[in-house]
């Protein structure tokens, strides 16, 4: 076949595809004016194809891996808006909002688990291979040196509060290696060598804070402090949910170890998060409790347990954004959810889209309540 004819063939099969819909919303709101449709000509890739239509970056996405799903490579994407936090969230394998931008998401994966969620772009992995995903589209590897693509090993990644370093896992056979990574310079700021002897799919990365790792590892549940490499297990039926500026936000007993290293521990469930400065928990409600005996809840003007009564009953999922915010997709006529973008700790929401999810329940970068 001829790459005329290739083409041809790929022009065909991508003017098939459907276009999400925008933001209407929101273009309305903002008055950005993106109603301007453009077509880019097909360029044909080994490994990414990409469309520009209706000022929304459409995505074929490669890196097939051995249990068939594809992974996030939207390389050619464009640029997108992270002034108001990354605001990443999904309808789960059909499309996917960063930003200002949206695009489909067909056989992305866990993107709620697996990928994270910074100012400085998305961290995500492509057949094994870390990366981050910037606000002007490029994808750029954070991790040099030959890895493994193994379907089944999937660490996670973390980042800090100030969204700037990252940790990630690599897999090389029976060997995987931490990475400490700068996201502002993509430079590394430590590794560490763990010996699986065939049991890395355990490994399980749970939070960064401080310069503190904090994992699930092959042998158990332990802390890498990156600043003198130092390692300290802790008990196995603690969970480790979120620690942000030393708080542990933790599942089952506290661990003794943790106090040792001079962390405070607060109890919550396991799909709980931590506001950046460790004051408060948003666990399933817009009434964020606080972790200090006799601090003051903060209530977020929409959703269940927030501030207006009328969203009483209300369904809703909630997150953490890159920028400290609190995403809430909240349905009050079912299927169709608003998302909302909502201050912290003042509470007040404004509204970035609508979501009317087809692939299953709205999900946010990075987290999977």
């Amino acid at each position: 076949m001829s790459t005329q004819d290739l083409a041809r063939g790929l022009e065909a099969e991508l003017s098939a595809l459907p276009v999400p819909p925008g933001d209407l919303d929101r273009a309305i709101r903002e008055g950005t004016g993106r109603r301007r449709r453009r077509r880019a000509g097909i360029v044909a890739a080994a490994s990414t194809l990409v469309l520009l239509a209706g000022g929304l970056g459409v995505a074929l996405l490669s890196g097939e891996d051995p249990g068939g799903a594809r992974v996030l490579d939207p390389a050619g994407v464009g640029p997108f808006d992270v002034s108001g936090g990354l605001r990443a969230y999904a309808d789960p394998g059909v499309s996917l909002h960063l930003g200002d931008r949206t695009f489909p998401a067909e056989g992305l994966g866990a993107l709620d688990t697996d990928a994270s969620a910074t100012d400085l772009g998305v961290v995500h992995t492509v057949s094994g291979r870390p990366y981050l995903l910037g606000p002007d589209g490029a994808s750029r590897p954070l991790v040099d040196g030959p890895v493994d693509d193994v379907s089944s090993f999937h660490p996670g990644s973390r980042a800090d509060r100030a969204g700037t370093s990252v940790v990630v896992a690599t897999l090389s056979g029976d060997v995987a290696t931490l990475h400490l990574v700068d996201l502002r310079d993509l430079s590394t700021l430590g590794t560490r060598t763990l010996e699986c002897g065939g049991g890395c799919e355990a490994l399980r990365l749970d939070a960064l804070d401080e310069g503190r790792v904090f994992l699930q590892g092959p042998t158990g549940p332990a802390v890498w402090d990156t600043r003198d490499d130092s390692w300290t297990p802790f008990g196995a039926r603690t969970r480790v949910a979120d620690v942000r500026n030393g708080v542990v936000l933790h599942d089952g007993p506290p661990a003794a170890e943790l106090d040792g290293l001079g962390l405070r521990q607060v109890a919550g469930a396991i799909d709980s998060q931590l506001t950046f400065d460790g004051g408060h928990v948003l666990g399933w409600s817009s009434r964020l409790e606080p972790t200090t005996r006799g601090g003051t809840a903060i209530l977020l003007e929409r959703g269940a347990g927030g501030a207006d009564r009328a969203d009483k009953g209300a369904l809703g999922f909630w997150s953490i954004d890159s920028d400290g915010s609190v995403l809430l997709a909240l349905s009050t006529r079912y299927p169709r959810y608003d998302v909302l973008d909502c201050e912290v700790p003042s509470g007040r929401c404004e509204q970035i889209g609508t979501l009317e999810p087809t692939g299953g329940d709205p999900a946010f970068m990075g987290n999977d309540m």
